[in-house]
């Protein structure tokens, strides 16, 4: 069943890159439902707009167990696993373990258009999978974008407030933030637009024991103003 096929993909990618294939690596994710829309928390229920307001939240109550991780990327591992929403989604490295919670059961209310009447429904479950090169959690481009998560954009941010903010917090040099003025601020842009699938420090027993990683999506918008593309403006964008 589902061994057999994943084993089909990979002995695919063999025989496509040869007997040195790419250090990329498969990542999956098990659903319950096939039909559920595969979104981190933070972009359901128009919660984007709060996800600074519900970091800097949790942040608060409970400062001193915040202030023990190193990087901003953690931080946010640490509120998905109380259960805050993110814009972290778990996905796992080993698909038996995706299976397993695509297995799991779970039923549906479907409603009946013409007579209104509702009945229970068991769903099918799904593993979804890709082949993506992996990033490390402390990785400048990751921990721009878990930073921004947690700073408020009223409107205001633009490319060089960014930039600024990013040399305050220690993640870029002043001699790499005039490197990336001096290349159009393209680094920072394609930073804020990219997914990313993350390898944590595994340092809980729940990732461990899951082989858990994490896609990390940008999914800034930029509004470029190509007279001076400093002034580009930032703003929170859906994730689809």
């Amino acid at each position: 069943g589902a061994t057999f096929s994943i084993s089909e993909i990979r002995e695919q990618v063999k025989k496509d890159e040869g007997p040195d294939p790419s250090n990329q690596h498969f990542y999956f994710r098990g659903q319950a439902n096939s039909d559920w829309d595969i979104i981190p928390s933070v972009y359901r229920g128009n919660l984007l707009a709060s996800e600074a307001d519900l970091i800097r939240s949790a942040y608060l109550r409970n400062p001193i167990e915040f202030r023990a991780f190193a990087s901003n990327f953690e931080r946010l591992t640490k509120l998905q696993h109380y259960g805050l929403p993110t814009r972290l989604l778990d996905v796992t490295t080993n698909p038996l373990v995706a299976l397993y919670f695509a297995c799991q059961p779970h039923d549906e209310i479907e409603e009946d258009e013409v007579t209104s009447s509702k009945r229970m429904i068991t769903t099918d479950g799904a593993v979804f999978y890709k082949r993506a090169y992996g990033r490390g959690f402390q990785d400048i481009e990751i921990e721009t974008v878990a930073l921004l998560s947690s700073q408020n954009i009223q409107g205001d941010l633009t490319l060089e407030k960014c930039l600024q903010s990013l040399i305050e917090n220690g993640l870029y040099s002043s001699t790499a933030a005039q490197e990336c003025r001096n290349n159009g601020y393209k680094s920072l842009i394609e930073s804020l637009q990219s997914n990313y699938f993350v390898v944590s420090t595994l340092n809980n027993e729940r990732l461990i024991r899951q082989s858990g990683a994490f896609l990390l999506p940008g999914h800034y918008n930029i509004f470029l103003k190509p007279n001076d593309i400093g002034k580009s403006l930032i703003q929170r964008g859906m994730c689809n």
